[in-house]
C-alpha cells in the first residue's frame, strides 16, 4: 500500500517470467516463420526476439512503478541471457563433438591418399590410401611411417614436393602415375603442418594418351596422320642442325587408280594397308610412317644418312612387289616408287618436303618401281 499500482511477492515475478517467456516465444516464432527466409538470420532474429521481449516486459513493469520496478527488469534480462548462451552452446557442441571424428573419418575413407607432414617434411600421420600409393615397400603400416623423413618413403621421382598450392605429376618405379598437391594448414599459427594429397591418375594418363594417339594415326592404316608429321617434322629438321644425320623417303603405289578403276575401292583399300605393314617394318629405331596421301606414304628416319634411306627404299620395293593380293581371276600385283631426301643444315621442313617429293617424281619418270635420291 505504498501507492504503486503492482503488488510484488511470488505471483509477481512467476507471471513476469511467464509474460516474458510467452512473449519472446510468440514474437520468435513470428519472426522465424514470416520475416527471416535464410537459415542464419533466422537464428540470429530468434535469439534477439528471446532477449528483448522479455526485457520489454519488464520495461512496462518498470515504467508502471519506476521506484520499485526497476528491479523487475534483471529476471527476464538474465533468463535472455540464458537463453541467448543456452543457444549458441546448443549451436556449437554438435560441430565440436563430431569435428574430430568427422575429420578422422574422412582420411581413413577417402580414396585419395593424404599425408600429415610437418614443416621439416617429417611424417605425422598417413591414410591406407596413401601408404599403398606412396610407400616404396609393401605391407607398409601406419606406425612404420610415422616420424620418418617423407623422402625415406617414397619413390625417388616423388621426393621434392611442389610448392603449396601447386601440384606435381610423375611416373613411379611401379610405373603408376601419381598426382601429387600440397597445402600448407599452417597459415594461422595454429596447425604447424603441410597436408599432402596424392591420387592416382594412371587410367586418366593412360586414357589421355590414346586419345592423343588416336588424333594423330590414320583409323585404316595405323600410320601416322598430317597433324602427327606438321608436329614431328620440323623437330626432326631441328636435330639435324645439331649434328644429327636425317632423312625422308616417300613411297608412291605405281598406278594405284588403275587398280581401284579394275579392282574396286575395297581391292585398294586392301593393297594400301598391305603397303603400310611393309613400310612400317622396315622402320628403323626412332623413326615414323606417315599417311600423308590416299596411296602415299612419308617415312621419317631420324640418325639415318641418304645412303642408309636409299636401301630402305630398295627394301621396301622389293617386299611390295613380292606381295599378291587374291581375286576372282589373277592375282594382283602393285610396285611402288620411292624419293629420298637428306636434310641438310638450313633447310627447313617445307624445303625437305620439296626435296624428297623431287625425287620420287624422277623415280616416277624414270620407268617407276625404283628409288630416286
Amino acid at each position: 500500500d505504498d501507492g504503486s499500482i503492482i503488488r510484488w511477492g511470488p505471483a509477481f515475478w512467476v507471471l513476469t517470467l511467464a509474460a516474458g517467456a510467452l512473449i519472446g516465444v510468440i514474437c520468435a516464432l513470428a519472426v522465424g516463420s514470416t520475416i527471416a527466409t535464410v537459415p542464419g538470420q533466422r537464428t540470429v532474429m530468434v535469439l534477439v526476439m528471446l532477449m528483448v521481449a522479455p526485457a520489454g516486459v519488464s520495461w512496462a513493469f518498470f515504467v508502471a512503478d519506476p521506484t520499485s520496478g526497476r528491479w523487475s527488469v534483471v529476471p527476464p534480462l538474465l533468463l535472455s541471457l540464458a537463453l541467448l548462451g543456452w543457444s549458441r552452446l546448443q549451436h556449437r557442441l554438435p560441430r565440436l563433438a563430431h569435428l574430430p571424428i568427422t575429420a578422422v573419418r574422412v582420411m581413413r575413407e577417402v580414396q585419395s591418399g593424404v599425408v600429415v607432414l610437418t614443416p621439416d617434411l617429417v611424417v605425422l600421420e598417413t591414410n591406407a590410401a596413401a601408404r599403398a600409393m606412396l610407400c616404396t615397400r609393401a605391407g607398409c603400416q601406419e606406425d612404420d611411417l610415422v616420424g620418418r623423413l617423407w623422402s625415406e618413403i617414397v619413390d625417388p621421382v616423388l621426393a621434392v614436393l611442389p610448392d603449396a598450392g601447386r601440384s606435381l605429376t610423375a611416373t613411379t618405379g611401379r610405373g603408376r602415375v601419381l598426382e601429387i598437391m600440397v597445402e600448407d594448414v599452417g597459415g594461422d599459427g595454429t596447425l604447424p603442418a603441410l597436408v599432402v594429397a596424392a591420387s592416382d591418375v594412371t587410367e586418366l594418363a593412360e586414357l589421355r594418351a590414346h586419345l592423343a594417339d588416336q588424333a594423330t594415326r590414320d583409323p585404316m592404316t595405323g600410320a601416322r596422320n598430317r597433324r602427327f608429321l606438321d608436329e614431328r617434322l620440323p623437330r626432326l629438321v631441328s636435330d639435324t642442325d645439331r649434328d644429327h644425320d636425317a632423312s625422308v623417303l616417300m613411297l608412291d603405289i605405281d598406278l594405284f587408280k588403275l587398280v581401284n578403276d579394275l579392282h574396286g575401292h575395297a581391292m585398294g583399300d586392301r593393297v594400301v594397308i598391305a603397303i603400310a605393314e611393309e613400310a612400317a617394318a622396315a622402320l628403323p629405331p626412332g623413326g615414323d610412317l606417315v599417311r600423308t596421301g590416299g596411296d602415299e606414304f612419308l617415312l621419317l628416319l631420324p640418325d639415318t644418312d641418304e645412303v642408309a634411306a636409299t636401301q630402305i627404299g630398295d627394301l621396301v620395293r622389293r617386299r611390295c612387289a613380292q606381295l599378291q593380293f587374291a581375286t576372282h581371276g589373277a592375282p594382283v600385283h602393285v610396285t611402288v616408287s620411292a624419293g629420298v631426301a637428306q636434310c641438310l643444315p638450313g633447310m627447313t621442313a617445307d624445303d625437305l618436303l620439296s626435296s624428297v617429293d623431287r625425287a620420287l617424281y624422277r623415280a616416277k619418270d624414270a620407268g617407276r618401281d625404283m628409288t630416286h635420291a
